[in-house]
C-alpha cells in the first residue's frame, strides 16, 4: 500500500493517515541568485502536520479503484494499514516510507519524522545575466 499512498500523495500534495499525521508535498519557488546570476529551480520537501485530517471520500475512492477492490474493502485496509504503522512505531520500530521518509518514536512518545525530500529540486539553475543595450529606451 506504500506505493499507491506515494502516488495519491505527489498527486494531491496531501495525504492524511488516522494517527500519524497529514504528510504534505510543499513546493518552494524559484529564486533569484544574484551574486552567482542565475536563477535556481523551485524545491520540494515533505513535511508532516500533527494531527492528522480525517481522509476524504475522493480518497476513499481513489483507493478502490488504485487497489482494484470495493471502496468499503478500500477502507478497511487503509484503517489497518494506518493502525498497524502507528503500532510498529509505538513498538520502538523505524518505518522506512521509500520517497517520503522515515517514522519513528521520539523520547516523549510522540512521531518524529525525517523527510526524504528536504528542498530537492529536479531542474537544474538557469544564467540570468542583465543585458545592458546601449541608447535603448524604456518606458
Amino acid at each position: 500500500m506504500y506505493t499507491e499512498l506515494y502516488q495519491y500523495l505527489i498527486l494531491n500534495k496531501q495525504l492524511a493517515i488516522p494517527g500519524i499525521g497529514t504528510f504534505l508535498l510543499q513546493k518552494k519557488p524559484a529564486e533569484s541568485d544574484f551574486s552567482n546570476k542565475r536563477i535556481n529551480p523551485p524545491a520540494f520537501s515533505i513535511n508532516l502536520q500533527l494531527p492528522a485530517k480525517a481522509p476524504t471520500e475522493k480518497f476513499y475512492q481513489w483507493l478502490s479503484a488504485a487497489l482494484g477492490i470495493s471502496e468499503p474493502n478500500a477502507i478497511s485496509a487503509f484503517n489497518d494499514f494506518a493502525w498497524g504503522i502507528k503500532k510498529s512505531i509505538d513498538n520502538g520500530e523505524i518505518i522506512d516510507w521509500n520517497g517520503v521518509g522515515i517514522l519513528s518514536k521520539g523520547l516523549a512518545g510522540e512521531i518524529k519524522f525525517k523527510s526524504a525530500l528536504n528542498n530537492i529540486s529536479y531542474e537544474k539553475p538557469v544564467t540570468a545575466e542583465k543585458i545592458i543595450r546601449e541608447k535603448a529606451e524604456h518606458m
